[in-house]
């Protein structure tokens, strides 16, 4: 995500944008995972 919201460059990304969302996505992972994990898969 570019400073302007747009998709783009990697090199021009906003970190504060990207941080809650990287976190977010993180959290639906692994919890996706503990969940299988669970299950026996």
């Amino acid at each position: 995500m570019t400073e302007l919201g747009g998709l783009g460059d990697p090199t021009n990304s906003d970190p504060d944008a990207l941080e809650p969302i990287v976190a977010a996505t993180t959290r639906e992972i692994l919890g996706a995972l503990v969940e299988d994990l669970d299950a026996g898969w």
